[in-house]
């Protein structure tokens, strides 16, 4: 004997389970859906009580109704609106379906399935550049404090030295009487110099008395690149800095040249050494007149002199 409450229950359930048979086996109305998104109108036939599951890579957003479905259940309706795109159903549980491929040669729907009302209109893509990051952590440049020839000209300094002017830029410090740089604190010997590429061994004149000016004439150059921070890894390892000087171009004006001062008197020329093999050069040379200066200031404790030069072939 069943009681009333189950038994009324027990009817209830019967009567669902009824109903939702039967709209399953009643055809479904499609009128209208070509031109659709195939997403919509698979989630219409969930709506209806149909349980099917699919991926966005299978049916994407893009992908349009192609035909009207003929007569039949809710799952016949769905195979006829897969089947134009090589999809279709597998039965993966009682009552629940999921959408598969079952054509792996399909290549687009059919040309006529989609009317030309319902196609999206072409529009050009505009052209895109994908390039990777770069981020610095100093100027772009080589990081050097440069210096012309004609900045050089305008800087006071003594003897005619190109390094008294260096000593004034920021980073850069020297005791005054010394033409030795000490560059961010370091020692003078760790400063790396540098003319056309060549290191000077013995940069300076006269050692024994500070020496109060280096063996580079000011007009032998025609700019120099001041490194007092970090700087290329070809210069090499030096933990003071780099003081990288040019000579001055051969084709430049003007080639020749005599010079005379208190301490030195020198000579400059350059020119074409051979027009067939496309060669100039340069050569100067300067000789030091400090005996008479230590004559003028009468003392015989010392008497230092000097003399330097520099050649150039450029082919």
């Amino acid at each position: 004997m069943i009681r009333p409450d189950r038994r009324s229950k027990s009817i209830a359930a019967y009567m669902l389970r009824s109903l939702l048979a039967l709209s399953l086996a009643m055809p479904v109305e499609a009128s209208g859906w070509v031109g659709r998104p195939l997403v919509e109108a698979l989630n219409t036939l969930r709506s209806k009580g149909f349980s099917v599951i699919f991926s966005s890579e299978l049916v994407p957003d893009s992908l349009r109704v192609a035909v009207e479905p003929g007569p039949g259940d809710v799952a016949d309706t769905a195979r006829q609106l897969l089947q134009p795109y090589g999809l279709g159903l597998q039965n993966v549980a009682p009552g629940l379906f999921a959408v598969v491929r079952v054509d792996s040669g399909w290549t687009g729907p059919p040309a006529k399935a989609v009317a030309a009302s319902d196609q999206a209109p072409a529009t050009p893509l505009d052209e895109v550049i994908v390039a990777a990051s770069r981020y610095t952590l100093a100027p772009t440049g080589s990081g050097a404090r440069h210096l012309a020839g004609s900045e050089l000209a305008q800087q006071p300094k003594y003897a005619d030295d190109p390094l008294r002017a260096v000593a004034r830029l920021p980073g850069v410090t020297s005791n005054g009487n010394s033409a030795r740089l000490n560059l961010r604190g370091s020692d003078a010997d760790e400063v790396l110099l540098l003319v056309d590429g060549f290191p000077l061994r013995q940069a300076f004149h006269v050692p024994a008395l500070q020496g109060p000016f280096s063996s580079v004439e000011s007009s032998v150059i025609s700019n120099l690149d001041v490194y007092t921070g970090g700087f290329p890894v070809s210069y090499g390892e030096r933990m003071g800095g780099v003081i990288d000087m040019d000579s001055v171009d051969p084709e430049v004006e003007p080639r020749h040249s005599l010079s005379a001062s208190s301490f030195a008197v020198g000579a400059r020329t350059a020119g074409v050494v051979s027009k067939s093999l496309h060669l100039d050069g340069l050569v100067t040379a300067r000789a030091g007149l400090l005996p008479n200066l230590m004559d003028r200031l009468a003392t015989d404790v010392v008497r230092p002199t000097f003399s330097d030069g520099l050649a150039k072939l450029r082919w």
